[in-house]
This record gives structure tokens, C-alpha cells and sequence, in this order.
């Protein structure tokens, strides 16, 4: 209720009404961190790990994900 917004796919929706009521039903196993939604769970495990697989192809530095890569690279002048 007063949520004007329409959405294409009940995940959405469902993220959404989520977003409203503060239910976070996905919880991480090692840390405890609570989310929304799977993806948002996902996305912080990869916290956990010591993999970096996204690199600079500019400066070779690397990242656990292409958000952290993408920000670096809008301000990579190619040095290290």
C-alpha cells in the first residue's frame, strides 16, 4: 500500500514488498548477514572467498566483483 511502482515478474514484486517490511529472509551461514533476496546473498559470499577473477585488462588489479571492477576503471589511468 502506497507503492505506486508495477513490476514485470512476481521476484520483483516480491523484492520489493520486501524492501517495504524489512523481512530479510536470507542469512549467511558463516557471518550471520541478513538480505532480501538470494542474488543479495550471492553477491556477499563472494565477501568470504579469496578469489579476485575480475582484473584491470588497464593496471592488472583485481577485484571479487565486476561492480568494484567497473568503479575502478572509470578513474584507471593505467599505472600501478
Amino acid at each position: 500500500e502506497g507503492c505506486e511502482n508495477a513490476f514485470h515478474s512476481k521476484y520483483d514484486l516480491v523484492s520489493r514488498v520486501r524492501r517495504h517490511t524489512g523481512e530479510k529472509p536470507y542469512q549467511c551461514e558463516q557471518c550471520g548477514f541478513r538480505t532480501s533476496t538470494a542474488a543479495g546473498l550471492r553477491t556477499h559470499r563472494i565477501s568470504h572467498s579469496d578469489a579476485r577473477p575480475y582484473a584491470c585488462e588497464h593496471c592488472g588489479a583485481t577485484y571479487k566483483q565486476t561492480k568494484h571492477l567497473n568503479r575502478h576503471q572509470k578513474s584507471c589511468t593505467g599505472h600501478r
